[in-house]
């Protein structure tokens, strides 16, 4: 099996596709689990970069070492102050798992390139059936779901649709579209762009709207001469088109805004009080070490209490969740790694929009979900290898082209 092959099939398996509809009725979350998991394994013991691999490691094993120090140090801190079996944790740390991907890429040194066309496929599937729910949401998408779906939206603002990876594929490659719109851009980027761009668009997250549209303004002012003038001339076609609907949806996440930001009952903001303020009661180690990731006994039933009586929910604030689980020391690892990337003149800027989506919005983005876990594995792998470069002959880390501002992906075309 092709290397290219082996990493498109590992992204679609963590896109989160065999999580929902008539797949996740026939194949329980587990198994694809350990289908997962195994899948990491062959990638491990099947492809070898021997050369590359020792100095990356080099570079990232201080990362990797604090990272999993605080892992361990939250897993004594649960024991301690919620009496929960260290053992039992490790099982219902499930998700986090898919972040030991790192390792893997490490392992087989994937491209950038290979990366990108790797997303540019899940891509594909997520506008292929983002697009197909609208039309057969019940096909897709489990009752459950559709439940749960209608109970949070009694407004009916939203529109509901099957986007599984939409937030980190799609907005990923959104991203890199822009970036790429700088050097040179296809007709068939711009269809993929449009087409992600009114999914994002319905999704409705207002943090990711915001990121997409200071991207945009920043890359159609600072292009020279007629680069990305189809994608200009394109996206103000689709606004004109669709200005009506858009000003609809605008207006509505305007007047949410209002209300949210200013509302203490709002989820995310009582999900930040809780969990952040009220709970630890001025632990000071639970506030350094963390709570543990809430597995069982009274612990489990507090965060239960706290989602049932006043809709905190640890999941809806991303790396400040993060942060009550598994205390300060992993996320600020990611942070570090995060930064020296911002700061980095290798680093590209389509990887520098995503990093400053995930600082300046910690709420919407967990290297302890499922989807994010994964994510998180491919950033971190991208700043180190970007920052870091790839082996000559002399075994010193450095460049292969001579111009570090153009992507990889114009070594090789699709």
């Amino acid at each position: 099996m092709k290397k290219s092959t082996y990493i498109f099939i590992a992204f679609l398996l963590n896109s989160g596709y065999i999580r929902f509809g008539f797949i996740a009725s026939i194949i329980p979350y587990d198994v694809w689990a350990v289908i997962i998991w195994l899948w990491g394994f062959i990638g491990l013991f099947r492809y070898s970069s021997k050369t590359v691999e020792k100095l990356i490691w080099q570079k990232s094993r201080i990362f990797l070492i604090v990272f999993y120090l605080g892992i361990i140090l939250s897993l004594i801190s649960s024991y301690i102050n919620h009496e929960q079996n260290p053992f039992r944790v490790l099982i219902s740390l499930r998700p986090l798992y898919y972040i030991l991907y790192f390792f893997v890429w490490i392992k087989i040194q994937p491209k950038e390139f290979e990366i990108i066309d790797a997303i540019r496929k899940v891509v594909y599937f997520v506008i292929l059936f983002g697009y197909l729910s609208l039309i057969f949401p019940t096909f897709l998408i489990t009752p459950a779901y559709i439940k749960e779906f209608y109970k949070s939206d009694q407004n009916f603002t939203h529109i509901l649709m099957f986007t599984p990876g939409l937030i980190s594929f799609g907005l990923f490659y959104f991203y890199y579209l822009l970036y790429k719109s700088r050097f040179k851009i296809t007709i068939e980027d711009v269809a993929v762009f449009l087409l992600l761009l009114i999914l994002l668009f319905i999704n409705q997250n207002r943090s990711t709207l915001i990121g997409m549209a200071i991207a945009m303004f920043y890359i159609f002012f600072t292009l020279k001469g007629k680069k990305s003038l189809r994608l200009f001339i394109a996206l103000i076609i689709l606004v004109f088109v669709s200005y009506n609907y858009v000003e609809r949806i605008i207006i509505s996440l305007f007047e949410q805004s209002q209300i949210q930001l200013t509302d203490p009952n709002y989820n995310r903001n009582a999900a930040v009080d809780y969990f952040l303020f009220k709970y630890n009661h001025g632990n000071i180690w639970q506030i350094l070490f963390g709570n543990g990731q809430p597995s069982y006994g009274s612990y489990l039933k507090d965060i239960e209490f706290a989602w049932t009586n006043i809709g905190a929910d640890l999941s809806d604030i991303g790396l400040l969740g993060d942060w009550f689980k598994f205390g300060i020391i992993p996320v600020i690892s990611i942070i570090f790694i995060l930064v020296t990337g911002l700061f980095s003149k290798k680093v590209p800027l389509y990887m520098k929009f995503i990093i400053i989506h995930i600082l300046v919005v910690p709420t919407i983005y967990s290297f302890s979900s499922w989807t994010g876990s994964f994510m998180f594995s491919i950033y971190l792998y991208l700043i180190i290898l970007k920052k870091y470069g790839h082996i000559n002959n002399n075994r010193k880390l450095q460049y292969k082209t001579s111009n570090p501002k153009l992507p990889e992906q114009y070594i090789r075309t699709y």
